[in-house]
């Protein structure tokens, strides 16, 4: 009951805390009250301080987290109240450009979770919204452009601090018996043998192991401050030779590993959390349980009077299958440790707890936490909702009932000229640098065109009778007839016109033309072999600009089509002779592509077309409108971004 009553105690105190310094961060006009306070997406490309992990833009997250050492957090205002937070490497380099950008230790009496929320200036003011617009974090500074020295207000009181300009860097020597191990700092080997001094290491938390053949490996954790040299020294047990323990008492000494889960090692029915037991001499059952995420171990360990034994099973991860569906199909989904990828897609991950990102433009970004288990499928479908400020002006439609009551802006702030730009351009090149490359043909549709002359038109009219037959004619049924590509924005196709299939006349009476100088009869007479045809051959080619909303492209382009007007066995009454009449009529066109896609395959996707084309400019015969629909079939040969040896 006592300890009930302190637990209970502890959590009242913990959330009286909570919210003592929530209600003060909310009645301190020179704290930020939260984070990435609307749903809009302001991706942060790299610059010359901070550099993305993932070659892209840098990660954007919803709140302070803890980083490694070399690694920053960027705090950027947008506008009064909007305050974002990315994640990224630094470049130590940036110390050495100009602008100058100076180095400040964080306050010792203000933890970095709370004082990264303390907006600094470049003096003391009552203007809470006059502050410093980047601000850069670790563990142990921040970091600011052009200002030497920066403000903040905390307890009542303005506060100053000193800069420099340089990088703060510690350094470690690491010494161990015997010597010649190969020192491994944060899992990442420093090529360096002991003894050795390593000099200009960023302030932090680090892992410091050792390895040596034939000795066991050992670990320390140390912590590294600025213009400070720490010095770790390692005594090393070798695996071939026997560690006796001194006195005559019949047990010995079993040393545990750290155990990469909080999960206690079994010695016959005893639970023990200690790394190092004292045993009698004997035979011993081993259990340890991995949980989900690593392989169990049960095995039998003798235990020799007066030695010391290591325990020195290896600790296996248990694998998972992580299936990741989204709606709409074509989203980028960012897996944790592994390279970003368009569309559905399924990876073998060690078991575990992974963070999923989800993003597409014209959507809200989703963040989701997952556990892998292992052995087992794991489906997680994740369906995007459209972005819910639709009018780009700071405020949810739901609030500002914008733009379904009042219109997009009438009766609604509205944002900046400047700012809207930015925001529109940054979707635009975000959807560039996402748009990926796809190949489509038209499989079956349907087309109709129609002359701008009307002399032309009549003439067709007549000479067909009302009928056009065939397959890719000027009139009716079209297949396989045009062929698109889409990358990055841009558009281009080619289509084919009547080429096999003509207009042929089948008329029983005689058809007369006359031109300045000629006279021209058509007429069909079988028996001598006389079918008069109008041949429309043609090449279409154009090139333009895509975008997407949804499951909807729309594409305009300008193009170009190379056409003859083929006339085959036309009577010239005067010379008394068939003769073959070709007539250039090359056009120019502005065109208009929309597509309805059905997302229903990663690699294969079929989509519905409605097609436009707009003549322009001289042309010797006729301009031509055009109206087309069809059924088409896209293909992505490449539906990922990278690649891993999981999937």
């Amino acid at each position: 009951m006592k300890i009930s009553f302190l637990k209970y105690s502890n959590t009242v105190l913990l959330i009286a805390l909570n919210a003592t310094l929530l209600v003060a961060a909310i009645n301190d006009p020179f704290s930020i009250a939260s984070f990435k306070s609307t749903d809009r997406q302001f991706p942060f490309r790299s610059n010359d301080i901070i550099k993305s992990e993932s070659g892209r833009e840098c990660s954007e997250i919803d709140s302070f987290v803890m980083v490694q050492p070399g690694r920053l957090l960027l705090r950027k205002k947008y506008e009064p109240g909007d305050y974002r937070i990315y994640k990224g490497t630094v470049d130590t380099a940036a110390f050495n450009r100009e602008p100058p950008l100076y180095a400040f230790s964080l306050p010792r009496d203000i933890p970095v979770t709370y004082f990264v929320k303390k907006r600094l200036y470049s003096d003391s003011t009552t203007n809470q919204s006059s502050d410093i617009g980047e601000v850069y974090f670790d563990m142990c500074s921040f970091y600011v452009r052009h200002y030497s020295s920066v403000s903040y207000f905390h307890n009542g009181e303005w506060h100053t601090v000193k800069g420099v300009r340089n990088y703060p860097t510690g350094k470690i020597e690491v010494a161990s018996v015997p010597s010649g191990a190969q020192v491994v700092i944060n899992g990442i080997s420093t090529l360096r043998k002991t003894p050795c001094t390593i000099n200009d290491l960023p302030c932090g938390r680090y892992s410091i192991e050792l390895f040596l053949p034939h000795y066991h490996f050992s670990h320390k954790e140390i912590e590294i401050s600025k213009d400070t040299t720490v010095h770790s020294s390692f005594e090393l047990m070798s695996g071939f030779d026997t560690a006796y323990i001194s006195g005559t008492d019949p047990y010995g000494l079993l040393y545990f590993p750290q155990p990469p889960v909080d999960s206690a090692f079994v010695i016959d029915t005893l639970r023990t959390n200690d790394l190092q037991v004292r045993l009698l001499a004997g035979t011993y059952q081993i259990k340890w349980n991995g949980g989900t995420m690593y392989e169990s171990i049960d095995t039998v360990l003798t235990i020799p009077e007066g030695r010391v034994i290591w325990f020195d099973r290896p600790f296996k991860r248990r694998n998972g299958l992580l299936n990741v569906s989204t709606l709409p199909f074509d989203a980028e989904i960012c897996i944790e440790t592994v390279p970003c990828s368009f569309g559905d897609r399924a990876v073998n991950l060690p078991s575990g707890i992974y963070q999923i990102e989800v993003s597409r433009n014209g959507f809200q970004n989703v963040k989701r936490i997952v556990t892998v288990l292992p052995d087992t499928l794991n489906e997680v479908v994740i369906d995007l909702r459209m972005h819910s400020d639709r009018d780009a002006d700071g405020y949810l439609d739901s609030v500002d009932k914008c733009p379904d009551v009042y219109g997009i802006y009438d009766g609604c702030s509205k944002p900046q000229v400047l700012r809207a730009f930015e925001v529109k351009k940054n979707e635009v090149l975000e959807y560039v640098r996402n748009d990926r490359f796809d190949i489509g043909m038209s499989l079956i549709g349907y087309i109709t065109r129609i002359p701008s002359n009307r002399h032309f038109s009549g003439f067709l009219s007549s000479f067909s009778n009302g009928r056009v037959g065939g397959v890719n004619n000027y009139r009716g049924l079209t297949m396989l007839n045009s062929l698109h590509v889409m990358w990055r924005g841009l558009y281009g196709s080619a289509e084919l016109g009547q080429w096999a299939s003509g207009i042929r006349y089948k008329r029983s009476d005689t058809l007369h033309l006359y031109s300045e100088n000629q006279h021209y009869a058509v007429y069909y007479d079988s028996i001598n072999g006389i079918e008069p045809v109008v041949y429309l051959p043609s090449t279409a080619v154009s090139l333009g600009f895509h975008y997407n909303w949804s499951w909807v492209n729309v594409i305009y382009s300008l193009g170009y089509q190379w056409e003859d007007i083929v006339l085959e066995q036309f009577y010239n009454v005067e010379k008394q002779q068939l003769e073959r009449i070709v007539i250039n009529n090359d056009w120019w066109y502005h065109q208009i592509h929309l597509e309805a896609d059905f997302h229903a395959d990663n690699r294969f996707v079929p989509s519905v077309y409605f097609n436009m084309k707009f003549p322009f400019g001289k042309v010797l015969g006729s301009h031509w409108y055009v109206l087309q629909v069809g059924l088409q079939l896209k293909v992505y040969p490449a539906s990922k971004k990278g690649g891993t040896k999981n999937e």
